[in-house]
Order: C-alpha cells, then structure tokens, then sequence
C-alpha cells in the first residue's frame, strides 16, 4: 500500500478491502470475489512457487487485506479513443 501511495502514476490503489473481506465495496469490481474471480492465481511458500490454482477459497487467511491495484492498462483504452495515446 505504502508503494502505491508513493508511486500512484505507476501504480494507482484503486480499492483496499476490509480486513477479511474480498468482495471490493467501493470500486468498479463491486460484488467480485477476489479470491475466485481471477483467472489464475501463483501460490509461493518461502519464495519458491508451490501451485498455480484457479481459486484461493483454502488459502485464504481470514486476516487477508485485499487491494485493487490499477495500471497503465486500465485507462489505454480511454485514452487510445481520446486519441491521446497513439
């Protein structure tokens, strides 16, 4: 979190969830599920892939904190109509 809040034009926080919430509340992604609505997730022990899975329903920690985390490709679409980005 503290990255994004320092680095927001290369890496803009788009939504932090409650703790031990994954359904985003405030964003574009309401009524997601963050721990089932990606299409692959890479689960790492100690640095090391372990699994890629398709849901982290087992995995996930009831104290997790959640973040939406938006990038260049969020707005290139936007931008590309504008014809701003060529």
């Amino acid at each position: 979190m503290l990255f994004c809040q320092r680095n927001p034009q290369a890496c803009p926080l788009i939504e932090v969830c409650d703790v031990g919430i994954p359904h985003p509340t405030e964003s574009l992604a309401i009524g997601a599920d963050i721990r089932t609505d990606i299409p692959k997730y890479s689960i790492h022990k100690e640095g090391v892939l372990e699994k890629v899975v398709t849901d982290v329903v087992k995995e996930w920690p009831e104290d997790s904190v959640a973040f939406l985390v938006g990038c260049s490709f969020t707005y290139d679409s936007e931008l590309l109509q504008a014809t701003i980005l060529l």
